[in-house]
């Protein structure tokens, strides 16, 4: 086998990934999560832009809509993993006065 083309989610392909970079098999995934690629691995790729990336889109839409407050909920799936974790390095919107971040799960309370 030359490369593995997927897997489609986030989570899947974090399974995966430290078995093809041990097994020298490259790996393109479709998910978009930014943990696929880093830290750098030699043989993992992914196709979609990175989450950042799409949080940067996001902000300056917001901005020229005028937009100053938003509420990020994500999933406890891989991307959603992903997003909660790189939110914090994400830029923020110069438009917002107060930037103010709260995850919310599907998990019940404890």
């Amino acid at each position: 086998m030359l490369a593995i083309i997927g897997p489609s989610t986030s989570g899947e392909t974090m399974q995966i990934k430290k078995l093809c970079e041990e097994n020298q098999m490259i790996l393109v995934s479709c998910a978009a999560a930014d943990a696929i690629v880093n830290p750098l691995a030699k043989y993992v790729f992914k196709t979609p832009q990175k989450d950042s990336q799409a949080a940067t889109w996001i902000y300056r839409t917001m901005k020229e809509k005028g937009i100053s407050k938003i509420a990020i909920l994500t999933g406890n799936d891989g991307f959603g993993a992903s997003a909660r974790n790189s939110s914090r390095n994400w830029p923020k919107p110069k438009a917002s006065k107060l930037w103010r971040t709260r995850f919310m799960t599907n998990r019940p309370p404890t």
